[in-house]
């Protein structure tokens, strides 16, 4: 029995040590630790695009969901240019739009150098923005030169076979290209500023939150309630104890016939905290300056957002919006390839591929109006065979 009962000791310690470590390295926000929240310091917003949800889904996966297919490439008859098409998926331009687009909605602004010797993959260039551009010399209001270092980031994105060294590039052997306004001392201005505050405010409720469980964990919420009225007022207490975000609760019966009230008692906790507002508040600032509707940045886990064809085809108009502003970038990519001059002339529009989810809704009022025609028509042939009925009844 002293071995069962030392042994039972020992699982109970273990399990409390698991539980007290998980509290106290799972629910740790690492933004928070990281106290990345100055939009003016790069490396704050490049931790937020690699862990904040909000601004990971508006870069990231912003420049996924574009870069899903190549872009549609249409002569001035309107006719696709296939052979365009195969190119740009051959030159691996999809991944370096990507790029493009990342540095470009995380810093406002990147340097493209092309011809790159000694990257250890298949492209043969870097894309350069304000985590690795030491220096802009500007010379009558114009960019005269870019000295960049180079970072390297666990083999991704810049990583050089050769040793990295500080070096310069100028204006005529890059593609510069930014987004909103590009100013000397800003040096470009995301378009993740907007809605920083925002973002940074929603990572540190989240972060209270995660806290505030694990420490206090609400505290424990104590109900007793009346045997005879138990059934009912436990199928109330439901949304009362989501509510709460809390998993501690008790629910006792008050002795037999004892004719009391049900009550609520907190135990370790003196206020209820309504987190739930706070985001939801917070979440309708960030859809409305972004254009994305708050399922987009929170995921949809009910599929609630797939089934509103209105929500989807919104999300999408938004980012072809967001496509158009890299037309210009496009055109300027497709110069520095041999005889680009002329390739570009005979680009009349560049689209963006969306899979069909833009056309669908109006496939969708064409085949309704063609459903409808049918009916129509049907109903018509309808009317035609039981007037012709009536007329041979008569006859005979």
């Amino acid at each position: 029995m002293g071995i069962l009962r030392r042994a039972k000791q020992w699982f109970t310690g273990l399990r409390k040590r698991a539980s007290d470590w998980f509290h106290k390295e799972t629910h740790k926000e690492r933004l928070e630790e990281l106290q990345a929240k100055s939009f003016k310091n790069p490396k704050h917003r490049e931790k937020r695009a690699e862990l904040d949800p909000i601004i990971y889904a508006l870069v990231q996966r912003v420049a996924n969901l574009i870069t899903t297919r190549p872009p549609i490439f249409l002569d001035k008859e309107g006719n696709e240019m296939e052979e365009l098409k195969q190119e740009w998926k051959k030159l691996l331009y999809s991944d370096l739009l990507n790029d493009v687009i990342q540095a470009t909605r995380t810093h406002g602004y990147m340097v493209l150098e092309t011809n790159v010797e000694g990257l250890d993959d298949d492209r043969n260039w870097l894309v350069h923005d304000s985590t690795d551009i030491q220096m802009i010399i500007f010379n009558k209001f114009k960019i005269e030169q870019y000295t960049v270092l180079p970072l390297i980031d666990e083999g991704e994105k810049v990583s050089l076979l050769n040793t990295v060294i500080q070096y310069d590039l100028f204006p005529k052997d890059v593609i510069h290209f930014y987004v909103g306004k590009f100013k000397l001392n800003r040096q470009g201005v995301s378009p993740i500023k907007p809605i920083w505050d925002n973002a940074v405010r929603y990572s540190e409720i989240i972060g209270a939150m995660s806290r505030y469980d694990s420490r206090i964990g609400n505290g424990m919420m104590v109900v007793s309630v009346d045997p005879m009225t138990y059934q009912g007022e436990t199928s109330r207490l439901a949304s009362a104890i989501e509510s709460t975000n809390t998993k501690n609760f008790l629910i006792l019966k008050h002795p037999q016939n004892s004719g009391m009230a049900t009550t609520i008692d907190w135990e370790g906790s003196s206020t209820r905290v309504w987190w739930d507002i706070d985001l939801g508040e917070i979440m309708k600032l960030i859809s409305g300056a972004t254009g994305f509707n708050v399922r987009w940045f929170i995921g949809d886990p009910k599929g609630a957002q797939s089934s509103s064809k209105e929500d989807k085809i919104a999300n999408y108009e938004t980012l072809e919006s967001i496509f158009e502003e890299y037309t210009s970038f496009i055109r300027k990519l497709l110069l520095m390839q041999e005889d680009g001059e002329a390739l570009n002339e005979s680009v009349a529009d560049i689209q963006w591929d969306s899979g069909g989810v833009l056309d669908a809704d109006d496939a969708d009022e064409v085949n309704k109006s063609n459903e409808g025609e049918e009916e129509s028509l049907e109903a018509e042939v309808r009317e035609e065979q039981s007037e012709e009925l009536r007329t041979r009844r008569i006859r005979d």
